[in-house]
């Protein structure tokens, strides 16, 4: 089997990106609590940069990045972009495995057969542009044998990448 695992990149910082075209290259975390002195709850690649992790206190935050934008969380539409995300996803296979808001795994076995691609990774590539096109969000893919090490491939290849583990190359990459 060919498994493809889908993981959006910072899911919610991303999303409200996605939302506001505007913050687009700019440091953009997601947080704050009631007062803005909640957590960081995710942040985009610009502002992990300047050492941002989840879980921060949002006043460290605003420490190490003056210049970052702090978005109180929307979860009603970072779970319609989910919903959005996925619709697409089964558009390319039915055998569409979510396991969060944000990621799951496909069965790709024969896809590239059904939509004249050479390849799985052409396929791939096609579905990672049309996630970012016609939702706005980036993800990064892996590709494997198994569900494993499919997201093991996705994990090491982020932020938005791609790469697929051939099916004799996979114990050496797991190794």
């Amino acid at each position: 089997p060919r498994i493809l695992h889908t993981d959006a990149d910072s899911f919610f910082a991303s999303c409200e990106i996605a939302l506001d075209p505007g913050l687009k290259g700019r440091p953009v975390y997601v947080g704050g609590g009631r007062n803005g002195d909640g957590i960081v709850i995710a942040s985009n690649d610009v502002a992990k940069k300047y050492g941002l992790k989840t879980g921060m206190a949002c006043f460290e935050a605003r420490r190490l990045c003056p210049g970052g934008v702090l978005c109180r969380p929307h979860y009603n539409e970072y779970r319609r972009l989910s919903l959005e995300m996925f619709r697409l996803l089964r558009r390319f296979t039915p055998m569409l495995v979510p396991i969060s808001i944000d990621e799951g795994f496909m069965d790709m076995d024969q896809m590239d057969r059904v939509f004249a691609c050479c390849d799985l990774v052409q396929l791939a590539a096609r579905i990672k542009q049309k996630v970012r096109d016609e939702i706005g969000l980036p993800v990064t893919m892996g590709i494997a044998c198994s569900k494993l090490c499919a997201k093991l491939v996705t994990d090491v290849s982020k932020p938005d990448g791609l790469r697929e583990i051939p099916p004799d190359h996979e114990a050496g990459f797991l190794a």
